[in-house]
């Protein structure tokens, strides 16, 4: 009997006799892989009360029914029947939650954590991997060096003018606002230590608007700087932060 090259199912030969019997066989073996994943990858004995349709994936040394059949796919149609895996063959294995791929000769799990130079130990929001000479790591992305080619900046914002304009750190780190009116600038929320912050304040088509300044806003002298207060004029206001104070000084009427 001829067999396909793959999953060597037979083929049906011209004038062949109860043909039922190869095409069902053909169709259980190709049911057995699809919708499902292994049950297991690591058992070696035969489970003692199979039900039609169960697959594993063969331990390395197999005993009883599944002698002679390591690392094959063994599914459950009545009796055992195996699948020889190709390279490159890939599974769901349910009690692990994991896919396994067959690179030629072992399953190998899928996933950062089972590569072979990553150490992944205790994660949390925000780190990075970063390599250490053997393998690559987890942690702070605070104490890497990065050396770029291509310029790089922030993405400038509008605050929305009020009479109490409100400033967030965390997403608008370069802004800018037009007065439309006398205005506050409300202490700003999530400050970070060392961060650095611009403002772009800019005067309507009216001009002579003023800005206030909340409390964590320190000027150099304690002064804070008055506006520029011509039409459509433009002041830059940039600021280096404690995490809870904001030390600024400002470039006036750019023109």
């Amino acid at each position: 009997m001829t067999n396909t090259t793959n999953l060597s199912i037979g083929l049906v030969a011209q004038n062949q006799s109860q043909k039922e019997v190869t095409v069902n066989t053909a169709i259980m073996t190709i049911d057995a892989i699809l919708n499902r994943g292994a049950i297991d990858k690591d058992l070696n004995t035969p489970p003692g009360s199979p039900t039609d349709g169960d697959l594993y994936i063969v331990g390395g040394s197999p005993t009883g029914g599944w002698s002679s059949n390591a690392l094959d796919l063994a599914y459950y149609q009545t009796t055992w029947k195996f699948i020889n895996p190709n390279e490159g063959m890939a599974l769901w294995v349910n009690d692990e939650n994991v896919v396994y791929t067959f690179d030629g000769t072992a399953w190998i799990a899928a996933g950062i954590n089972y590569l072979s130079d990553v150490v992944i130990s205790s994660a949390s929001t925000g780190q990075v991997l970063k390599y250490n000479g053997s393998n690559w790591v987890n942690g702070s992305e605070n104490d890497i060096a990065l050396e770029y080619t291509k310029a790089q900046n922030f993405n400038a914002t509008t605050l929305t003018d009020g009479t109490n304009i409100s400033w967030n750190l965390e997403s608008n780190q370069v802004a800018s606002v037009t007065l439309a009116g006398n205005r506050t600038l409300d202490n700003p929320t999530n400050m970070k230590d060392g961060g650095t912050y611009i403002l772009t304040a800019k005067q309507d088509s009216t001009g002579s608007r003023t800005l206030a300044f909340g409390t964590a806003y320190k000027w150099p002298a304690g002064a804070a700087p008055t506006l520029s207060t011509g039409v459509s004029a433009v002041d830059i206001l940039t600021f280096v932060s404690d995490g809870t104070n904001m030390f600024g000084v400002s470039q006036l009427n750019f023109s």
